[in-house]
């Protein structure tokens, strides 16, 4: 089996993730009936496991200590397929406050309406490394404002410095 048809893609960055639930995703394959999701510590040993039969899980990151190196990967068996593995840490609810004081503590934002408020969070994610809750705020945004094209600019601008350039490319084409 050629090194294409082993890997399989992870639609969810790494970085550093708050202690809630998050929804990962990965791109499904039609010949692939389960996959075995896998949470490994610094030292690779096997935090949570469990099988499921779509290309995404919702898992409890509450349930992991802050500060520590973690791996999830995606493995499916009769494919002989994987994912490589997608690092993050977990962030003290100390250190997500001194973010959201951050650009709360602005004039800009304090005058600013919802939607610019709403980016400010999302640069001050993306700068902290918390590249899931960025782009959940992105995404949401996007369905609530379907015709902002500076949202939508905003978003694929940083797909692209996700290196998701495809999907850059399928924001900007609804402009």
């Amino acid at each position: 089996w050629g090194e294409e048809d082993m890997v399989i893609q992870s639609y969810t960055p790494g970085g550093y993730y708050q202690a809630k639930k998050y929804t990962l995703e990965w791109a499904s394959k039609k010949s692939i009936e389960k996959y075995l999701f896998s949470v490994f510590d610094e030292d690779l040993n096997t935090i949570y496991t469990e099988e499921v039969a779509t290309n995404s899980i919702k898992f409890d990151f509450g349930t992991l200590v802050s500060d520590k190196v973690y791996y999830w990967q995606i493995f499916a068996y009769e494919e002989r397929a994987i994912s490589p593995p997608v690092t993050f840490e977990i962030l003290s609810s100390e250190a997500i406050e001194e973010i959201h004081e951050r650009y709360q503590r602005s004039n800009i934002y304090a005058e600013a309406g919802s939607t610019v408020q709403r980016l400010m969070q999302t640069v001050a994610y993306e700068e902290a490394k918390l590249y899931i809750d960025c782009y959940a705020n992105y995404e949401d945004m996007l369905k609530q404002e379907k015709r902002n094209d500076f949202v939508r600019i905003n978003y694929a601008a940083y797909c692209l410095r996700m290196g998701q350039n495809l999907n850059a490319k399928k924001i900007i084409e609804k402009i």
